[in-house]
């Protein structure tokens, strides 16, 4: 396995702690899983090769104009070590694919870990590294035959590292970094489409929280997130936000059964915010949670995962379809050869009830999925950072699913 290059996967992120995100470790298995796969049609729609098309996809798709668009932190024909600077793809609903930006791994950016924002027919996106001599990152758009800087981050106060989507709301974008800002715990800046960038709000690495990988939803003129570290237990926050920057967390994370580092972008539907954590769940395992949050901050957790066929270590957001919530998880599932599983697509109602859909089995259907999914047309869509082509040790593929 690639494991320990997929760069969005996360540590326990103590309030203090500065580390760059790595991957967890191994899943806590509990034997009494036995749910069983529903058998919804699943489908692998292209296995990248590392070069010249990319390779370790942890980012959602989007669709524009009907083709699904993404991004690789890796592959590609940049010079980034041995591994590439990552790339922009199209990929029909049919699976055939072309890159639409090879990322050069200097003042373009470099290793994008986050989906796509289509805004009247454009593609903006962000990198994690590239940008400045610090490889802080970048906030980019696509143009006709290449790609457009608009803001390259310096680490202070403007923040470094992104690694979420951005959303587009009333005229801006709007995002997150993981580090950098006026405390270095990360921030939430706006950024216009010609290019001028401001700091909403700067973390401090306390109460408030810290290091967000997630980026925001919008709803009912607030902004809510997540942050990975940091809250009253150092466990990571759901917060609020206002267009005037005043911050206000919701929950804190304790670290155990509530769920541990939430990675996530929140989902919200019926007056409740929905989305996952990494670690946390039970005494005995930490692989993960799914959990709900008012917006008057009453967190409820919806499932605990177990670490066997039903999953461990969600990274992705959630989205809803017939009334369920669909996600999928990095580790679980069956197989792997570190023996810590492939990972799962995986379906669960407002009550908790979980069914995994599809056991990543680590070939040419792919694995670890770290991105979330993206509903169309009653099929899912997303991508696996591992095997495929060159299966055990692939590049990643994409994939559907039929709901």
């Amino acid at each position: 396995m690639r494991s320990a290059t997929v760069a969005l996967s996360v540590l326990l992120i103590a309030a203090c702690s500065r580390a760059t995100p790595s991957l967890p470790v191994a899943p806590n298995v509990a034997s009494a899983q036995t749910r069983p796969p529903t058998g919804s049609a699943f489908s692998s729609l292209y296995a990248f090769a590392g070069s010249p098309d990319g390779a370790v996809p942890v980012s959602n798709v989007t669709k524009l104009n009907r083709t699904l668009y993404g991004t690789t932190s890796q592959g590609g024909s940049g010079t980034c070590g041995s591994t590439g600077c990552g790339t922009v793809f199209a990929i029909t609903s049919r699976g055939s694919e072309h890159v639409v930006y090879d990322f050069a791994g200097g003042t373009d950016g470099a290793d994008p870990q986050a989906g796509l924002t289509a805004v009247n027919g454009r593609l903006y996106g962000t990198t994690r590294g590239g940008g400045s001599k610090q490889n802080y990152g970048t906030v980019f758009e696509l143009v006709t035959g290449g790609e457009r800087v608009l803001h390259r981050f310096a680490g202070k106060p403007d923040g470094e590292n992104p690694y979420s989507t951005l959303l587009f709301y009333n005229g801006l974008f709007y995002g997150t970094t993981y580090g950098g800002g006026a405390h270095k715990f990360g921030t939430v800046f706006t950024v216009s489409r010609s290019g001028k960038e401001s700091v909403l709000y700067s973390f401090k690495g306390g109460a408030d929280g810290a290091s967000p990988l997630g980026g925001l939803i919008a709803v009912g003129g607030t902004f809510y997130g997540t942050t990975a570290g940091g809250g009253a237990h150092a466990g990571g926050t759901v917060y609020g936000l206002t267009t005037a920057g005043k911050e206000t967390v919701l929950y804190s994370f304790k670290g155990g059964s509530d769920g541990l580092t939430p990675s996530t972008t929140l989902a919200y539907a019926g007056g409740s915010l929905y989305g996952t954590t990494v670690y946390g769940g039970t005494a005995s395992q930490s692989n993960g949670t799914v959990f709900s949050v008012t917006l008057k901050g009453k967190e409820s957790v919806l499932y605990r995962f177990q670490g066997g066929s039903d999953g461990a270590s969600p990274f992705g957001n959630l989205v809803w379809a017939k009334g369920a919530l669909y996600g999928t998880t990095y580790f679980g599932g069956s197989g792997g050869a570190s023996g810590h599983g492939n990972g799962t697509i995986y379906e669960i109602t407002k009550a908790g009830s979980e069914v995994p859909l599809h056991l990543f089995q680590g070939g040419a259907d792919g694995g670890n999925p770290a991105a979330g999914l993206y509903l169309s047309n009653r099929r899912l869509f997303g991508t696996s950072s591992e095997a495929g082509l060159s299966q055990p040790s692939g590049d990643g593929t994409a994939f559907s699913l039929s709901i």
